[in-house]
């Protein structure tokens, strides 16, 4: 997944030579040194790479470094909306935006505004709404009650209620995994919200 957006697959086969793009952390026109730096080249997708390159005026320093700094769970996806049917999964009347938790450090929250801001996140994210509204309409339906007994039914499929909830949502769930799959940040976010 590209580390930037988790929107996007990235890769790379051999007969065909598709692979990802590889954005240059810190520019090589200011960084010629670093120009070849494997702790430099970040594989990603072309959005994220045409987004970033079509930004100069920014400090490298203020995005979020892929290789060491994630949103985790402190920074987190949540819709906003006037609408009570939105978190039914019955109108796409919302907008998904980027929060933090109150005891977030400055320094992470400026980044991940940065970051969002320079690679266009929350529009991008906004063009997923009706994934969202499924998602909404699924935890709806897909009560706890509903993946214990699933649990219970086939033991031998599922070891516990994380499997469960992957195979209902298609998705990677846990945090270790979010990068295996496309919007599983989103995802996880979205089905935890309260």
């Amino acid at each position: 997944m590209c580390p930037y957006c988790n929107r996007s697959f990235i890769y790379t086969t051999p007969k065909k030579g598709t692979r990802p793009q590889y954005d240059h952390y810190y520019p090589k026109s200011k960084y010629p040194y670093l120009a070849l730096s494997m702790y430099n080249l970040i594989p990603c997708c072309p959005v994220c790479n045409n987004a970033k390159n079509a930004e100069d005026t920014f400090d490298n320093k203020s995005l979020l470094y892929p290789f060491e700094e994630e949103y985790g769970y402190d920074i987190f996806f949540e819709i906003e909306t006037d609408e009570q049917l939105c978190y039914l999964g019955l109108s796409n009347g919302f907008n998904i935006k980027i929060k933090s938790k109150e005891n977030v450090e400055e320094d992470l929250k400026q980044k991940v505004q940065n970051s969002s801001k320079i690679l266009h996140i929350e529009e991008l994210y906004n063009l997923h709404n009706d994934y969202v509204s499924k998602l909404l309409r699924s935890k709806y339906i897909f009560t706890d009650e509903y993946c214990q007994s699933l649990l219970d039914t086939y033991p031998g499929w599922f070891f516990d209620m994380n499997e469960v909830k992957n195979q209902l949502y298609f998705n990677s769930l846990q945090k270790e995994e979010w990068g295996d799959q496309i919007l599983s940040k989103l995802t996880y976010d979205i089905l935890n919200s309260e």
